[in-house]
């Protein structure tokens, strides 16, 4: 926000635009619409526009994936907890048993939790065992 404040407010208080030109402007410059029809008419708000709208579009950028990702994370925590959380049926519980000793322990239930979370596959186990 303070980069488009700063950037499209200079460039507009420079060209004499409104207020709701300027807001205009600095969304669809920041989020790289561009449509032209409003833009800098001289060079020092040129100049001033080429060095706002690379910050302003990493700004954006930046705080859509910062949104994207808390979304994302609570999406999976939740996930985890359900995985956690829920009761395994009999024959999830002999997928476990990878040495097949007729029990589960806590290596077998960690590592076919990393399996079923996406985190680790038969090939990087292969690595990991191979060490």
């Amino acid at each position: 926000i303070l980069v488009n404040a700063i950037g499209a407010g200079t460039i507009g208080y420079l060209e004499g635009w409104t207020e709701i030109d300027i807001v205009y402007y600095a969304v669809i410059s920041s989020t790289t619409i561009g449509y032209g029809d409003l833009h800098p008419d001289n060079e020092a708000t040129y100049l001033v526009a080429s060095i706002y709208i690379p910050f302003a579009v990493v700004a954006v950028g930046n705080f859509v994936t910062t949104i994207a990702q808390y979304y994302m994370g609570k999406s999976e925590e939740k996930r985890r907890a359900e995985i956690l959380n829920r009761k395994y049926a009999f024959e999830e519980l002999l997928a476990m048993d990878e040495n097949n000793d007729g029990s589960v322990d806590i290596m077998e239930f960690t590592i076919y939790l990393l399996k079923l979370w996406g985190m680790v596959d038969d090939k990087i186990l292969e690595a990991i065992y191979a060490r």
